[in-house]
């Protein structure tokens, strides 16, 4: 199977080789010759010539363009495992299971969101007493780069809708939360 780069993470190496293997180099054509285009706009290519059951020594940033293709063995050493290249889930390929869902950080109670600060560095300050609105912060400002930071909606005067017994909102401060419905006739 060919597999395209648009919607893979490839590993990659700063610097060192790795080895490659064409499968498809074996009799009658046991020689095989590939082109690995290093600069798009002069067209410079350089050429690698696989043979018959014999691993390729090249520069790691050369032999990620083999990765994607299932004919090619990409390893690190010829006696070690495989390497593969590692999906990238975008919003469209997220699957949730049937006990998950995506829910806003201020959706959360204060339990989950201290379970999810304490697996960020730099969560050491942070304890059960801990305001929810200081955990939503932390959380935002530690998110990952590819994350696009979002404020929270209706973000002003969250922490004064926090019960400070338990961190969550009462069924009260709920409801006031909630939009009105209108009533029909209603001026």
């Amino acid at each position: 199977m060919n597999t395209s780069f648009e919607n893979l993470q490839v590993p990659r190496r700063e610097t060192g080789t790795l080895f490659v293997l064409d499968t498809t180099a074996r009799p009658p054509c046991p020689v095989r010759a590939h082109d690995v285009l290093l600069d798009r706009a002069s067209g410079v290519v350089r050429t690698y010539e696989f043979h018959h059951n014999e691993y390729l020594e090249m520069p790691a940033d050369h032999a990620m363009r083999f990765i994607t293709n299932d004919a090619f063995l990409v390893k690190k050493d010829p006696e070690g495992p495989r390497m593969r290249p590692i999906p990238v889930r975008t919003e469209d390929s997220v699957r949730l299971q049937p006990d998950q869902c995506i829910a806003n950080y201020d959706e959360l109670t204060q339990g989950a969101l201290l379970s999810r600060t304490k697996a960020r560095a730099g969560s050491e300050r942070f304890t059960k007493g801990t305001r929810k609105i200081d955990l939503i912060d932390f959380l935002m400002d530690t998110a990952a780069p590819e994350a696009a930071p979002r404020e929270p909606e209706d973000a002003e005067g969250l922490e004064d809708l926090i019960d400070d017994d338990d961190g969550e909102l009462d069924e009260d401060e709920l409801e006031g939360l909630m939009p009105k419905p209108e009533l029909p006739g209603a001026a």
